[in-house]
């Protein structure tokens, strides 16, 4: 009996100590997430304040350092003439100008290019300082004589404010690189920790400072993206990081006390004391903090801190990945399907014209035998994937729809894609697989095929303007970086995400079908080659600069391209389609298709397999015929080049005559010339508004012939440098759409229709090309079942004009 209570005794100790043991290894794990891993002495390290990056920019004719946030438009901050200024500069200008009506606070404001937006900082009564969120910020920023004013609108912007309506006071301000996280001091209150998409904030601690009682605090923060941990330093303020977990922090309108934890985690220890920490910047992983010590003394010192992991063993990554998504425009999509039933649902209504075809190349991959999730949807853009979160949709379909919170929601279930940006998806599912296709339309190059397949050779294939294509694919360079960082930002570690060029698409001295050789020349099928050849450069180097893999798919499509002697093309021609009718009622045909120009689902097929080849470790180069000529595109470029050839920046809607307006571009109340190409017809001369803005309204020539042109308004800059926009428009006879296409409404389309970005111009969805949808001409909010496909209409008026020639013959040949 005493021998088993002895061996329930140690049996029991046993289990304790194992307990006690696992528990303190736990408590261990807990509280020592970070580390310092690295102190070196550096007294030439840059301490000056700069929420973004350091740069030289020119103001007022010198070359000065600044603070900058942006990359294509850009926020500058910085001292001059013995005071703290602000200056903006335009995607078209190369000289900061000064801009009025928002960061009046000077170095209190930050642009977020990512998402479009402006955190601001205004003063208050008694020079308080006020918190502010203005969306889509570049596009209320009007021109002046030699400035900018920034065009205020209340229901674009959002300030902080406590549950009774009263602005909260606050100091400095802190952000994630990612646009995501803002870390804010309250004024004598501790500190807020803000959600910028949700626009909720939190109270994660309450140690506050005070001013006017000795030594003023001086904050500086830095966010992780991950929105884990948030670095708090500065001057009199010491130096800690506080982590951000679930239960800790408190809502701004309670009085409890939840601060969440903080530590030095050894900082203050291993550098024998501080007056200040700068400088603090956290990695794009969330996984190190960098910041500069300034001693008592005055001797600076750099710190690395790094969050260690877990001392176990990590658990062995799932043999079979679960999600793979695709995101992209219309070469991912499937745009260019041969029989509607093949688009998925909701991505074929009248209002929405995603083209997700089941037979598009993402469902067709062999080597990713996942759940499989096509988020592409034609003509997107870069902005659709991870643009404003202010997201209405694509080309703001959404915008004035009475359902469109319902359409959203429904979005997220059923992986509807042109409703929500892309990156959302990624960031809630968190695929395993990514791949990404985009640029395309972001780089003109579709509006640009579109002008040559219109009457004659398009102006693109000149000479002396082919520089302005490969400037406008060049600069997309640090936009496509942009968007992988930040793709890579919100995916898990064990996600993979590979980046997809496009496929060259025709041969230039092939024989053509008699339809795609009169729509184009043997100069404009080299062009768009050279394009698409140069685009994938841009793509491949913003792959690489970022470390993801790129898949050429260059030749993909090699001997099935347009214009190959390919019985089985992997690319559409002009194909008839139910997209955009240029028939009137006595003829019920339509015959432009969006699927023209795009790959056909034997061009999907070839496409999936040549990113099996990659996925499954084969090594694909693009030979000769993938290199870029430099001098193609510079030979003969003038000396006074075009600063930019801005599609994006034009609005054309046409009815009885063309309404057209531009963004704040031009310098104001200059002069400016309208003009229309192929063959040059100026349209007007001019001048713009105050704002730099032109608003008019012009007339098209009767004797334009039909087909796609280029509209084209030219001007200077206020620095005096050349620029131009310009559209593609489709130029079309007179027609009244049916009653039946537009559900009860006869509404007649002018003779003239161009290819705007407002989705509420017309009842029809009519890009050929997919870089431009239209897509709802009501509030209805009654869905559309997808149309069915053309092509049994084409077979039946073929059919029916055969029989007629039949009987003709055999009437001629009886005769005899």
């Amino acid at each position: 009996m005493k021998t088993t209570h002895y061996v329930g005794g140690v049996v029991g100790v046993c289990l304790m100590l194992a307990l006690l043991v696992g528990h303190l290894s736990s408590v261990v794990l807990a509280v020592e997430p970070w580390e310092v891993a690295e102190v070196v002495d550096d007294s030439s390290v840059d301490v000056a304040y700069c929420q973004g990056r350091r740069e030289q920019i020119v103001y007022a004719g010198s070359s000065i350092t600044a603070c900058v946030s942006g990359r294509q438009s850009q926020l500058a901050s910085f001292f001059f003439n013995g005071a703290n200024r602000v200056a903006w500069r335009s995607s078209v200008m190369s000289e900061f100008l000064p801009i009025e009506g928002v960061c009046l606070a000077r170095q209190a404001c930050h642009y977020d290019e990512s998402n479009n937006r402006l955190i601001d900082q205004s003063y208050g009564d008694h020079f308080s300082l006020r918190l502010s969120i203005h969306e889509l910020f570049s596009q209320r920023v009007v021109s002046r004589e030699a400035s900018y004013e920034f065009n205020d609108d209340s229901n674009l912007s959002w300030a902080l404010k406590n549950p009774t309506g009263v602005p909260v006071v606050t100091g400095k301000i802190g952000l994630s690189t990612n646009g995501r996280w803002a870390a804010i001091e309250q004024i004598e209150g501790g500190v807020l920790f803000l959600d910028i998409n949700s626009r909720q904030a939190v109270k994660i601690s309450s140690e506050a400072r005070f001013y006017d009682r000795g030594y003023n605090p001086r904050y500086e923060f830095a966010v992780a993206n991950d929105g884990r941990t948030v670095a708090v330093g500065g001057g009199n303020v010491g130096f800690g990081l506080i982590e951000v977990s679930e239960g800790c922090g408190i809502d701004l309108d309670s009085e409890a006390v939840a601060d969440c934890s903080k530590s030095d985690w050894g900082v203050i220890e291993q550098v024998g004391g501080l007056a200040s920490t700068v400088r603090l910047r956290f990695s794009n992983d969330s996984q190190s903090l960098n910041l500069v010590v300034i001693g008592y003394d005055g001797h600076r010192q750099a710190v690395l801190l790094k969050r260690n992991g877990p001392t176990t063993e990590p658990p062995d990554p799932p043999i079979v990945p679960k999600l793979y998504m695709a995101l992209g425009d219309s070469f991912t999509s499937g745009e260019g399907e041969l029989e509607d039933k093949y688009y998925l649902p909701s991505t074929n209504l009248t209002d929405e014209k995603c083209h997700v075809s089941r037979r598009s190349y993402p469902y067709l991959l062999q080597t990713v035998n996942y759940e499989r999730k096509n988020i592409a949807c034609s003509g997107a853009k870069i902005d659709d994937i991870a643009g404003s979160s202010t997201y209405w949709g694509q080309n703001e379909r959404l915008k004035l729809r009475s359902d469109h919170i319902d359409r959203q929601n429904q979005a997220w279930d059923e992986f509807i894609p042109g409703r929500r940006r892309q990156i959302d998806f990624v960031a809630r599912y968190q695929p395993n697989l990514v791949t990404l296709s985009i640029g395309g339309n972001d780089s003109g190059l579709m509006d640009k095929l579109r002008a040559c397949a219109g009457p004659g050779e398009c102006r693109w294939v000149n000479n002396n303007l082919r520089y302005q294509t490969a400037v406008e694919i060049d600069r997309l360079a640090d936009r496509l970086e942009n968007l992988i960082s930040r793709l890579k930002q919100i995916m898990s570690e064990t996600s993979r995400l590979v980046v997809v060029g496009y496929p060259l698409s025709i041969v230039p001295r092939g024989p053509c079908d008699i339809i795609t050789a009169n729509l184009f020349s043997v100069r404009e099928r080299q062009f768009l080659n050279q394009a698409v050849i140069r685009l994938n450069k841009v793509i491949a180097s913003a792959a690489s600069q970022s470390s993801i893999d790129y898949i050429d798919v260059s030749t993909a499509f090699a001997g099935a391209e347009l214009c190959s002697r390919s019985q089985i093309l992997a690319m559409n021609g002009l194909r008839l389609g139910d997209d955009f009718g240029l028939a009137s009622r006595f003829f019920p045909l339509k015959l432009i298709g969006n699927e023209s120009f795009h790959p056909t689902p034997a061009g999907h097929e070839l496409l999936a397999g040549r990113i099996d080849s990659y996925l499954a470790g084969e090594n694909l180069t693009c030979g000769a015929e993938c290199d870029d000529d430099n001098d193609y595109w510079f030979a003969e470029a003038p000396a006074r080049r075009v600063v930019s050839t801005q599609f994006d920046m034009i609005k054309t809607v046409c009815d009885d005559g063309c309404r057209l307006s531009t963004t704040a571009t031009f310098a104001p109340n200059s002069v400016v010339r309208v003009s229309i190409q192929s063959d040059p017809i100026q349209l007007m001369v001019t001048t713009v508004d105050p704002e730099g803005v032109l608003e008019t309204m012009i007339q098209l020539p009767e004797s334009l012939s039909s087909g796609y042109h280029t509209l084209i308004v030219s001007g200077e800059t206020q620095n005096g440098q050349p620029v131009e926009l310009y559209q593609t428009i489709y130029v079309a006879e007179p027609r009244v759409i049916s009653s039946e296409e537009i559900q009860g409404t006869d509404l007649e389309i002018a003779r003239s229709v161009a290819i705007p970005d407002d989705p509420l111009v017309l009842p029809v969805d009519w890009s050929i090309l997919g870089s431009r949808h239209l897509s709802n001409f009501s509030n209805s909010t009654n869905k559309v079942e997808p149309s069915t496909d053309s092509t049994f209409e084409i077979r039946l008026i073929v059919g029916v004009v055969g029989i007629i020639w039949l009987c003709l013959i055999y009437v001629l040949w009886s005769r005899r």
